[in-house]
């Protein structure tokens, strides 16, 4: 569940409803460094993806929303298999975060401000006397966030921007699938290594190498799932025996003569053949009950148009759960 924000080059940006609990645990501190500290984060979380968006949609790639999320940000892109395109989309991202870590640090030697690390920023959130109000602090906070970001996004591994980098440029010279397939397999090496090492030194990478090894075979997964519907149409892997079941039937009818032992799934359809939804049998209640068979039909199930290719379909199913 997300909320919409606002909009940006017709771009809906939506808050995820976790990123709430993070929003009310900063407000609740009531310390003015946590809360700047918080909205620095969320901002350039936003400009990394506004950026991958902006270069999607000069190259004609509708980019519907950007969902953020507490681990970060996720543009809705759905790129062609064009290895060039997807090159420039995922390279705009780190790249625009190593270019404001390029102006923040100028700006910190022109002011002759101080420079804090990572490491001392973390701990001086907590101190009295520190503020992140001040150039210095504030200008190091950019500097540290935005080489992380951008660092951790170049990662070689799928679903990072640097695992998509990988893929394209292999793509440049092979299939796109086998270039996929690829760079999913080192993704999965890498990810492995950072599970291993973190469990033996930080945790907390050990979590992120586990998220980064199975959201990588997701990807590979889709781009073998895209490849072998490629050109198909619905109506071309459709079921064109479906069973169907009067509306009107009660139960202990549909027990009686309409069930076949071999077949789960039944279209319900009223007298006139309109679809009234879909019952699957193994949930069925026994023959004795005396209710109508839809009373137990589920109409939430969506309807597709056979015409449309299989592609399109499943990627709006997808978006939409």
């Amino acid at each position: 569940m997300s909320y919409r924000l606002f909009r940006v080059w017709g771009i809906n940006i939506e808050l995820h409803i976790t990123f709430l609990l993070f929003i009310l645990f900063f407000l609740l501190s009531f310390s003015l460094n946590h809360i700047l500290f918080f909205a620095t984060v969320f901002s350039i979380v936003l400009f990394h993806e506004l950026i991958h968006s902006l270069v999607a949609k000069k190259s004609g790639v509708p980019v519907p929303r950007i969902l953020l999320l507490p681990i970060g940000g996720l543009a809705s892109i759905e790129l062609p298999d064009d290895p060039s395109t997807e090159l420039k989309v995922s390279l705009a991202g780190p790249l625009s975060n190593f270019f404001l870590a390029i102006i923040s640090f100028a700006l910190l030697k022109v002011l002759s401000a101080p420079y804090f690390g990572y490491s001392q920023l973390l701990e001086s959130l907590v101190s009295p006397g520190f503020s992140l109000t001040e150039a210095g602090a504030f200008l190091s906070l950019l500097i540290n966030l935005n080489i992380l970001l951008g660092g951790f996004n170049m990662l070689p591994a799928f679903p990072m921007d640097g695992g998509r980098v990988f893929r394209s440029i292999l793509a440049l010279w092979i299939d796109y699938l086998k270039a996929t397939r690829i760079a999913g397999f080192f993704g999965k090496i890498f990810s492995a290594g950072m599970i291993i090492f973190g469990l033996f030194n930080n945790i907390f990478l050990a979590v992120v190498g586990g998220f980064i090894y199975f959201a990588g075979g997701n990807e590979t997964r889709m781009a073998a799932l895209k490849k072998s519907f490629e050109g198909k149409r619905v109506g071309d892997i459709m079921c064109h025996d479906l069973a169907f079941a009067n509306s009107e039937a009660s139960l202990a009818e549909f027990w009686g003569y309409i069930h076949s032992a071999d077949k789960n799934h039944y279209a319900v359809v009223d007298s006139s053949g309109n679809y009234v939804g879909i019952v699957d049998a193994r949930n069925l209640p026994d023959e004795t009950q005396e209710n109508k068979i839809s009373h137990y039909a589920k109409n939430s199930v969506p309807s597709v148009d056979m015409e449309k290719p299989v592609g399109d379909v499943l990627k709006n199913l997808l978006s939409n759960e």
